[in-house]
């Protein structure tokens, strides 16, 4: 019985390097597409709308429009920054065709993904703003009703491909620690109990 500690946390670590070794195994695909274009470009295929780069001179800004075609459907949409340096920031004005303004958002960050449910099939458009002091490039990313993507539903899409094995590598990341602590506190509870009994010999 005294034995029953080492072994449960022998377990949780090998759960852990099983995990580690399944992120890696997918790391070769994530690489050349990180080296190329950034994160966005490995999601490319989620997207219904991909912008080509745009260049936004300071205090100026850019409109990207994306037609919906149904009503009652999360839309989803994100902002990479391309050569990102500190001191970058932009806005985003998010409004209808009627030019009402539903959103708007500042950000400081690379890369910026927001959803939202639209009521009704419009076109929405996404006017970035340079609040920075230098020109920047930035490209636009929009999908409607991501959930029900192509991407998603194909078991062959890369992304799918790169997000379950990251998926199952979470999971036994999580169950390896868990069974980790739960070996590390019978192993201590046993030394106790172990020490005590050495009391009454």
């Amino acid at each position: 019985m005294l034995k029953r500690g080492p072994i449960i946390a022998l377990a949780g670590v090998a759960l852990i390097i099983g995990a580690f070794l399944v992120a890696h195994s997918v790391l070769p695909s994530i690489e050349p597409s990180i080296s190329s274009g950034g994160f966005l470009s490995i999601m490319e295929d989620m997207f219904d709308y991909v912008s080509e780069d745009t260049q936004i001179f300071p205090g100026e800004s850019t409109s990207f429009s994306f037609t919906t075609s149904k009503g009652e459907v999360p839309l989803m949409w994100g902002l990479q920054i391309i050569d990102y340096q500190q001191g970058d920031r932009v806005s985003i004005l998010v409004s209808n065709i009627f030019g009402d303004n539903l959103r708007r958002f500042e950000t400081q960050e690379p890369i910026f993904f927001n959803i939202f449910q639209i009521s009704e099939a419009d076109t929405y458009s996404f006017t970035v703003q340079n609040l920075g002091s230098r020109s920047i490039a930035v490209f636009m990313m929009i999908s409607e009703d991501p959930e029900n993507s192509e991407a998603m539903l194909d078991p062959d899409s890369p992304i799918l491909q790169v997000m379950i094995p990251l998926a199952v590598s979470g999971i036994l990341l999580i169950i390896g620690m868990i069974i980790l602590v739960v070996g590390i506190i019978l192993i201590i509870i046993d030394w106790r109990k172990g020490k005590s009994e050495s009391r009454y010999v």
